[in-house]
């Protein structure tokens, strides 16, 4: 994924997804916290780990068992009351995606133990609740 291409797909995930996501999420003070990419092809992976670096600072660390890239964008997104300003980037290792791209938008909600993950209206993405924010989350 090239960095246009990046940003053509986080721009219209955050677009269509994140207010949906906030009028769905649990009592609490929700807020916004990253979106997150899966990838059908450690190419895929690779390609957009590389285009995220042009719109942000990455970070990765182990989890699991495969490699998480965070991405801490310099320009965050904004709409309908919202900012966004993290990217997960989930590495395929075992598990690959059916297809390359958005797969969740994460809200942190204080004290929401465990995470609770909920479908959009369409399928195409599931919003995921839970206690920590990706700025807690990514480590250097």
């Amino acid at each position: 994924m090239t960095p246009d291409a990046l940003t053509t797909e986080i721009s219209a995930a955050f677009s269509r997804w994140a207010g949906e996501g906030l009028r769905h999420a649990p009592a609490g003070g929700a807020k916004i916290s990253h979106i997150c990419l899966k990838f059908a092809s450690a190419g895929d992976y690779a390609r957009t780990v590389d285009a995220a670096r042009s719109l942000g600072d990455v970070t990765q660390q182990a989890f699991k068992g495969k490699e998480i890239s965070w991405c801490r964008l310099r320009e965050p997104l904004k709409g309908a009351g919202l900012a966004l300003s993290w990217l997960e980037l989930v590495e395929p290792k075992d598990e690959p995606a059916p297809s390359t791209g958005v797969a969740s938008i994460g809200y942190a909600v204080p004290g929401m133990e465990p995470a609770v993950k909920i479908p959009s209206a369409d399928g195409g993405v599931v919003f995921r609740y839970q206690a920590l924010h990706a700025e807690r989350l990514a480590k250097p």
